[in-house]
């Protein structure tokens, strides 16, 4: 492999002088379960917890890295949006294979009209078997839902239609009025599923669960709702509820669109909640100097941390199991990155696209990681803990600043974004393009909720994935490898550490397919084509690792599925020209600079 020709802009500090911030501190009394290396239970794990899932395959050979199990979210699988609140999307476990035959299913749910953006898989019940619940984000009616994940079939489905009186658990009206804010939930360990609403001027959070206890195929009941006071939000006739994850001490942690940030246990009482505001009087002495927005969802570590990306700034919120607070002695803490000018065509809001993501466990560099706003946008490592004593980080940047590199996807000088949070495994790092072409930068900003229906037509499709790395021994940020021919326009993209491929649903000649790239070196694994059908459009959606080694991911107006087959394992990759494969492979050679230690 030749030597990575792009700039690195990384800082460095003398190793053999300096002892590394570890993990911890004073808010690292939360107690947390994890497993051990292969993915086996840790030998404390509680009885009733989910351990590793039956049926998600062997243990992976290699060193996950995986960061610990959140006990109190309902499966190791995906419980929660890019998985977990380390929001990495990536698993430790197996995944489909080139040698597979793939079926594809899907469940067209309401054509055109509502996306799910997360599924979620409930451990698995007396009957051995599981449930997958989700909920439509887009132009309809709200829609929770409940689908068998072995064949997509329907459990239930709870609609929320404007003109009937709301209806709690046991009553047998349907809700009011009440739409989904957000594209962000989280299901738990006793299957109560958490979404966010809108009411009105009203912002909250909605629970629903099995009606029978135990029962996954009975109906779906509401079994409770907590609404954010007034008194609590910014500007409570423009504010939107954004995002939302799991503490692990069994919080739902949350925010809104003008930097309310929230903790509520999960019964949803009033009187647990907690909150502080990005905007108002418990802003930072460096708060920004505007109206700080957030358009994406927030990551939360083992020791109380709370991250979140802001149009301005990027924080370290500190829950200390009682309060929500930014104050530097509690850990907390605030950084400045490149936020750009304006809202980029394909993004969603002002600054970074990412919700942020953690990269490091235990005693390792622990990172967070988003993408910034520049016109040609790079990515950003920040110490999640302490700075190391005598760090210096790149020029003119934020003290925590641990390296930065520019995302070209192997095209020199052309402007990037991205609207996917950072896909993370181990200290690899892989970021998807969803620049669309200029002339959709003339149209009002917003517009990109209607321009991608349009990413498969090729003139208009997004193209471009890079990897990069973390080397913790020369302490710098570098790319690994470039594919600016493969397009995966809009979609979110997971990676299997135990199959080493990463997938997302992507289009070649206008036709969508599920790509599986190898995580090393970059190469196409496989492309399943489907067709150029509107209901495989990924728009926004995540792909996820689910049961089974199967491929799970919401489109528009449906969910999809991808499979292995009973039958003898073949080739499933479409068809390409032997030639023409080794053109791309040198094309993109120039891109590669992986390491020995992970050849």
């Amino acid at each position: 492999m030749t030597d990575d020709p792009e700039p690195r802009f990384t800082g460095r500090f003398d190793r053999r002088t300096v002892l590394r911030s570890l993990a911890g501190g004073a808010a690292a009394s939360l107690t947390v379960t994890g497993t051990v290396a292969g993915g086996q239970a840790d030998p404390e794990q509680k009885p009733d917890d989910p351990g590793r899932p039956d049926d998600a395959g062997p243990p992976s050979r290699a060193e996950p890295r995986d960061p610990p199990t959140n006990e109190f979210l309902a499966s190791d699988l995906w419980g929660a949006t890019h998985r977990n609140p380390y929001a990495q999307a990536s698993s430790p476990y197996p995944a489909l294979i080139a040698d597979d035959t793939i079926e594809h299913n899907h469940n067209l749910l309401a054509p055109g009209r509502n996306i799910p953006i997360t599924l979620t898989f409930t451990d698995t019940y007396d009957d051995g078997n599981r449930a997958m619940w989700g909920t439509g984000v887009g132009f309809a009616e709200t829609t929770v839902f409940k689908l068998d994940p072995e064949d997509l079939s329907t459990i239930d489905t709870y609609s929320v239609p404007v003109e009937e009186p709301a209806r709690l658990a046991g009553a047998h009206e349907r809700d009011v009025g009440a739409t989904p804010s957000g594209a962000y939930n989280v299901l738990d360990r006793d299957n109560t599923f958490f979404m966010s609403i809108r009411k009105e001027q009203r912002l909250g959070i909605d629970a629903y669960a099995d009606s029978v206890t135990g029962d996954r195929t009975s109906p779906i009941e509401r079994v409770g709702r907590y609404e954010i006071p007034e008194s609590e939000l910014h500007q409570p006739d423009e504010e939107a509820f954004i995002g939302m994850t799991m503490t692990y001490d069994g919080r739902l942690a949350f925010c809104t669109s003008l930097g309310t940030v929230g903790v509520i246990d999960r019964d949803l009482s009033a009187d647990s909640a907690e909150y502080l505001s990005l905007n108002g009087t418990d802003a930072p002495a460096n708060a920004a100097s505007g109206t700080d927005e957030v358009s994406n969802s927030i990551a939360a570590d083992e020791n109380g941390g709370i991250y979140l990306v802001s149009s301005e700034k990027l924080y370290r919120i500190q829950w200390t199991g009682e309060e929500l607070t930014l104050d530097p002695d509690a850990g907390a803490w605030v950084a400045d990155y490149p936020t750009g000018s304006g809202t980029q065509a394909g993004r969603l809001g002002a600054g970074s696209g990412s919700t942020p993501s953690l990269m490091g466990v235990d005693d390792e560099d622990r990172f967070v990681v988003i993408t910034d706003a520049r016109e040609q946008m790079h990515l950003m490592l920040f110490w999640r803990d302490d700075i190391p004593a005598g760090w210096e980080p790149p020029e003119e940047r934020d003290p925590r600043v641990a390296g930065e590199a520019p995302v070209t996807f192997g095209r020199d000088g052309d402007a990037t974004n991205s609207e996917q949070s950072v896909l993370v495994q181990g200290y690899g790092a892989v970021v998807v393009n969803n620049q669309q072409p200029d002339t959709l930068n003339a149209l009002p900003a917003g517009t990109a909720k209607i321009t991608r229906f349009l990413d498969n037509v090729p003139e208009v499709a997004p193209s471009g994935v890079q990897r990069f790395a973390w080397d913790d021994d020369d302490q710098e940020l570098t790319s690994v490898w470039a594919r600016p021919d493969v397009s995966l326009p809009n979609g979110i993209p997971c990676m299997s550490s135990e199959s080493g491929l990463m997938y997302d649903v992507g289009q070649q000649d206008g036709i969508w397919n599920l790509t599986a790239l190898d995580w090393e070196t970059g190469d196409v694994a496989f492309r399943h084509d489907l067709d150029p059908a509107f209901q495989h459009n990924s728009y926004y959606a995540g792909s996820e690792v689910g049961p089974d080694r199967s491929i799970y991911t919401g489109a528009a107006g449906s969910v999809m599925q991808f499979t292995p087959g009973d039958d003898d394992p073949t080739p499933n990759e479409t068809p390409v020209d032997d030639a023409q494969s080794v053109v791309d492979d040198a094309e993109h050679a120039s891109e590669q600079t992986i390491p020995d230690s992970e050849r």
